[in-house]
């Protein structure tokens, strides 16, 4: 599909631009190329200028596309809202488990925060990876940070039940078992009486684990399995091409699943599975993706969403066994044989 899209102008007028293919944006809406990235275009063609920048991975063309063009309205529904950042001691804490987004944040509020100028000088020591970002300058961080702020649209309308792990007491959980489920969407946006949360927990307890949760899922969303994100501290063998990002394992993932029976792998394998299965059934993402995009997606959900079919804190604990040997996301823990 192509369209002559068209740019409001300062001074009121507007410009209509060269021909352009219509693509249609990780959210499901339809955008084109403008100057490098890509933007929503309204129903008339015009180029909309968000205050938040949109994903720019995970696009197809509109020629490509199976489902009904969807159009941003205004201007207004262009801006996303944005993730909620963790406390400085749960970066220190998210970022000793591997994510590079956590380190970022501490560095940008060392700038005016103590308590993070000394967490961020401690956590650089934490993987040897990390101790580059130090070259980064405060701009190139800044964007960066700007990023993360980014909810991602597959996580935005993610069920309760996969992003209440891998933070919180079983309490928090037993919790958030017993109320109606809700969307990260429905969390930024309502408040706590529409979500019906039970009050037999503090409010401050929600925030802080449902914010670490939320924050961690939609990080290990947008790592690319074939980066091999953990590289400076697993010990992977030569990767070939060939071979399936998700099928290709560290040797301490493989060392913590050789003592496992057939049993227990077919187990988790199912608990992977059965997420996959139900995201890409979900009404959220059915009308917004086709059936290969939304796979796609489902399987970069961390690994962490199969706890929601855990039986007991056995398979919790092993879970975050696996998470530690490598294995960060569902696409790692369908592939296990």
């Amino acid at each position: 599909m192509i369209i002559y899209p068209k740019v409001a102008l300062k001074d009121a007028t507007v410009e209509t631009l060269s021909r352009r293919n219509v693509i249609i944006t990780a959210d499901g809406f339809a955008g084109v190329i403008y100057g490098g990235k890509i933007h929503y275009i309204d129903p008339t063609g015009e180029i909309i200028f968000s205050d938040f920048p949109i994903n720019q991975k995970d696009f197809y063309s509109a020629n490509d596309a199976d489902v009904v063009i969807k159009y941003v309205s205004s201007h207004e529904n262009a801006i996303s809202e944005k993730l909620i950042i963790p406390e400085n001691l749960d970066l220190f804490e998210l970022s000793s488990m591997g994510l590079d987004a956590a380190v970022i944040c501490l560095r940008i509020n060392s700038r005016s925060s103590d308590e993070a100028k000394s967490l961020y000088e401690r956590s650089v020591l934490l993987r040897p990876r990390y101790k580059k970002l130090q070259n980064l300058t405060f701009s190139e961080a800044s964007e960066y940070y700007q990023k993360i702020q980014m909810l991602d649209p597959v996580i935005r309308h993610l069920d309760s039940r996969y992003f209440s792990y891998p933070f919180g007491s079983g309490h928090f959980h037993g919790n958030l078992q017993k109320s109606k489920s809700f969307t990260i969407d429905q969390y930024l946006t309502q408040t706590f009486e529409d979500l019906m949360l039970p009050n037999t927990i503090k409010k401050t307890t929600y925030v802080k684990y449902l914010n670490k949760n939320i924050f961690m899922q939609n990080c290990l969303k947008q790592e690319a399995p074939d980066f091999f994100i953990e590289g400076d501290r697993l010990d992977y063998d030569v990767f070939s091409a060939e071979t399936s990002s998700f099928n290709h394992w560290p040797r301490e993932l493989k060392n913590t699943i050789s003592p496992w029976t057939t049993q227990t792998k077919r187990r988790f394998n199912t608990m992977a599975k059965e997420v996959i299965y139900r995201v890409c059934r979900s009404n959220q993402y059915t009308n917004r993706y086709t059936e290969y995009m939304l796979e796609k997606h489902a399987k970069n959900l961390s690994i962490f969403c199969a706890s929601a079919f855990c039986n007991d804190a056995g398979d919790k604990r092993r879970v975050k066994q696996l998470f530690n040997a490598g294995a960060r996301q569902l696409g790692h823990l369908a592939a296990l044989a």
